[in-house]
C-alpha cells in the first residue's frame, strides 16, 4: 500500500531513519573491509615479521566508523583507541603504515600501503554498497 504525505516534513520523518539504518549497515561493511585490508597489507606483509616484539593488534582493531551527521559517516583508523605499552605513538604508527613502513623508516617494504589499497577499493565499491543498503531498507533509487 502506498503512503501519502501531505508535507515534506512527513516524508522526511519517514525516510531519515531508514537512511540512517542503511548508512550504518554500509559503514559496518566498509569498516570490515578496511580491517581486512590492514590485515593483508600490514599484518600479513610477507617482507616483514617482527622478531623484536609481539603484535598486539592495536592497529588492526582500530578500524572504525562514526556517524557525523544525518547522512554522513566517517570511516578510518581511530588512533585514540590505540594504547601501546611500549610508548609508540599511534598516529606515527598509522602514518608509517600509510607509507608501507612497520614502526620506522628502517622497516620499509615494497607492499602497497593499506590506505591506497583501501581508497582504491572504496572508490570502486562504496557507491554500490550504499545502494544495496538503501534497497535493504526498501528505498529504491532511480538510475
Amino acid at each position: 500500500m502506498a503512503k501519502t504525505f501531505s508535507t515534506m516534513l512527513q516524508l522526511q520523518a519517514m525516510i531519515e531513519p531508514l537512511i540512517k539504518k542503511a548508512l550504518m549497515a554500509a559503514s559496518v561493511r566498509i569498516t570490515k573491509q578496511l580491517r581486512e585490508i590492514v590485515d593483508e597489507q600490514y599484518y600479513k606483509d610477507p617482507e616483514f615479521y617482527p622478531n623484536v616484539y609481539r603484535r598486539v593488534n592495536m592497529f588492526l582493531d582500530s578500524a572504525s566508523y562514526e556517524l557525523i551527521g544525518k547522512n554522513m559517516a566517517q570511516i578510518g583508523i581511530d588512533t585514540d583507541s590505540m594504547h601501546y605499552y611500549n610508548g609508540f605513538d599511534p598516529d606515527q604508527v598509522v602514518e608509517y603504515a600509510a607509507q608501507s613502513m612497520h614502526g620506522s623508516p628502517l622497516y620499509q617494504t615494497s607492499a602497497e600501503d593499506f590506505w591506497t589499497v583501501f581508497t582504491n577499493w572504496a572508490e570502486e565499491n562504496v557507491p554500490r554498497i550504499l545502494k544495496e543498503e538503501l534497497l535493504n531498507q526498501r528505498l529504491k533509487l532511480s538510475k
